[in-house]
């Protein structure tokens, strides 16, 4: 599952899980996803039965990703390039958490990304400006905020700090992180060393 979805569609990652049969759900707004689709019908060697969007018509993708978990949909790969800020990928976080399989990765994108970094890009770009000028609310982050990288503070103080995801170094860059969710079996041993410690309180 894909999780934020962007411009246009890479084609070829695309193709290639069509090609391992693999199934491909992405999230974002209609609008984006609508574009996605129409791209993806005009493209040989997608094949689009086995591709899915999930539009957002209000909101953000957070009510998507909380319908799946009630339908008690998981994934084997979940990867977040959203919005990248801490007020809309906070929850995505935590509900991409738990529609995730024990054992799976999750892999996020622009850990290093900062909303001063975007504030700057569509001063600079009239292409991005108009893409992304209703997405982004400036006013709910002071200075020091904007100047922090969210998708990073979330990665590592949830994620690796808290719920003990470990880091496959050989898939990861500075600025994209592919993080492997403890095996049911980890789970489990921690659960047991926790009522352990419990007991030996009481």
């Amino acid at each position: 599952m894909e999780i934020g979805i962007g411009e246009s569609p890479n084609i070829e990652r695309l193709r290639l899980a069509s090609e391992n049969n693999i199934r491909y759900t992405g999230c974002d707004f209609a609008e984006v996803c609508d574009a996605h689709a129409a791209i993806i019908r005009q493209n040989e060697g997608i094949n689009y039965e086995n591709t899915r969007f999930l539009r957002n018509r209000v909101g953000t993708y957070s009510w998507t990703l909380f319908e799946l978990l009630k339908r008690s949909e998981q994934f084997d790969i979940i990867y977040l390039d959203g919005h990248h800020t801490f007020y809309v990928d906070c929850s995505a976080v935590m509900l991409a958490h738990l529609l995730l399989k024990p054992g799976g990765v999750f892999l996020l994108d622009d850990i290093r990304w900062t909303l001063q970094f975007m504030k700057n890009l569509l001063m600079s770009s009239f292409r991005e400006w108009n893409f992304y000028r209703k997405m982004y609310d400036f006013s709910q982050y002071d200075n020091h905020q904007q100047s922090l990288p969210h998708v990073g503070m979330l990665a590592e103080t949830i994620l690796i700090d808290r719920l003990k995801y470990s880091k496959l170094d050989a898939y990861s860059t500075p600025d994209w992180w592919a993080l492997k969710k403890p095996s049911l079996y980890m789970l489990l041993a921690s659960l047991a060393n926790v009522l352990e410690d419990v007991t030996i309180y009481c």
